[in-house]
């Protein structure tokens, strides 16, 4: 079974779709398939990549790709990266042999490229939902153009119902996909995923980062990853905001990451001389487990519009990381479902700060349940969110298209 991956980025890259694939496919070669990776030479965060020679065996191939890289800077400069990619990664896709080409949806539209080569050569392909295009640029936005919208959702429902797969990355979002008219027997949910060899608990004290900052006898609020449009802030900013207020001075709000929102987040902190959050930036991927152990208590954030076209992937590693999680956004959420199924923490809808601050307040004076409620979580993510998990998720459903 020969099988192509297209996506834009791929490690050493650090973007999340990179390190998911990367990981991907890592495990489908210990399974014995023969892989092809379509991918750029450029970096998530713009400019080329310095050290592209990261895998080693003859069961796989890396086409780096030499679109633009203009980087994160603006929209057009998104977008010509995007369409770069998009027009030399279709051309390359045509010449290949692989019995199936699996999509992962960035840049946006590249699924296109699939069922082009379904339709002229009878090449069959899978799409991972990554990024929901055109919906979450829709629901969050950036798409406003109603005629435009109209367009690409009728492409984007065609080439979905056209695929021989889809990857849903949430129940909700295999809902959603079904109403647009998507045979049901094709949508299968795999969740992300977490390491969890790599991220398990440690005491915050064992934390390589501990000693080095100024978290020492805290009570720490980690918001760890991206700070992106779908991601809400104005709650926990009020509640950074009472707590201060109310001369609470043992509790530390730590963001580590970055993303469009961050310099947004930064300028109302300052704004309001809040001095209770400090902002990190990224961790290195394998200092992930130290970097997650800083935390007393997880919070993972969402707009409320963008519930069934996108999911948090920061949830796997929170719930790796053995601590409990605080979650704003929708009741309706997959994420809310899942905490309260795991009994792992706390779900507020969008502008809960009362529930929010006494939550925080509840986990900081009661260790005994902060400890069980991060047990929680750990034993629910190893029963169900695993790396190895979704690896044996994904050969199975390679395994069925290929014998389809």
């Amino acid at each position: 079974m020969k099988v192509t991956f297209v996506n834009r980025f791929f490690p050493p890259d650090i973007s999340a779709t990179s390190q998911l694939l990367g990981e991907l496919v890592e495990d489908l070669l210990r399974m014995g398939v023969n892989i092809k990776v379509i991918t750029s030479n450029s970096s998530y965060l713009g400019g080329r990549l310095s050290d592209t020679d990261v895998y080693n065996s003859e069961n796989l191939k890396i086409i780096r790709i030499s679109s633009t890289s203009f980087g994160r800077k603006n929209i057009l400069s998104r977008y010509i990266d995007f369409f770069s990619f998009l027009l030399l990664g279709s051309a390359r896709l045509f010449m290949d042999d692989s019995d199936i080409t699996v999509l992962f949806t960035d840049p946006p539209m590249i699924s296109n490229i699939g069922a082009m080569n379904s339709l002229i050569k009878g090449k069959k392909y899978i799409i991972v939902l990554q990024d929901f295009f055109p919906y979450t640029a829709e629901r969050v936005g950036f798409l406003k153009n109603r005629l435009l919208f109209s367009i690409l959702h009728k492409n984007t429902s065609y080439i979905l119902k056209k695929a021989d797969a889809i990857v849903s990355l949430s129940e909700n979002m295999a809902d959603f996909i079904c109403s647009l008219g998507v045979p049901g027997d094709r949508v299968r949910v795999i969740h992300n995923w977490a390491d969890g060899e790599r991220i398990f608990p440690i005491k915050k004290e064992e934390s390589k980062f501990y000693n080095s900052s100024d978290l020492q006898n805290k009570f720490v609020v980690l918001y760890s990853g991206n700070m992106g449009v779908p991601h809400e802030f104005s709650t926990i900013i009020d509640v950074t905001e009472r707590v201060q207020k109310l001369g609470i001075d043992n509790i530390i709000f730590l963001f580590v990451g970055d993303g469009v929102k961050r310099q947004e987040v930064e300028s109302i902190v300052r704004e309001r001389e809040i001095n209770n959050v400090r902002f990190l930036n990224y961790f290195p991927k394998e200092d992930l487990r130290d970097s997650l152990a800083l935390a007393d208590v997880h919070l993972i954030t969402q707009i409320e519009s963008v519930v069934g076209v996108n999911m948090p992937s920061k949830l796997y590693g929170c719930m790796a990381s053995g601590r409990p999680i605080i979650y704003i956004g929708s009741m309706k959420s997959d994420v809310a479902r899942i905490i309260r199924e795991a009994d792992c923490g706390f779900p507020f809808g969008v502008g809960d700060v009362n529930g929010v601050y006494n939550a925080i307040l509840k986990l900081m004076n009661d260790r005994d349940l902060t400890k069980n409620l991060g047990e929680n979580a750990r034993k629910y993510f190893i029963d169900n969110y695993d790396r190895k998990i979704a690896a044996n998720k994904y050969y199975n459903l390679l395994r069925e298209v290929y014998e389809s």
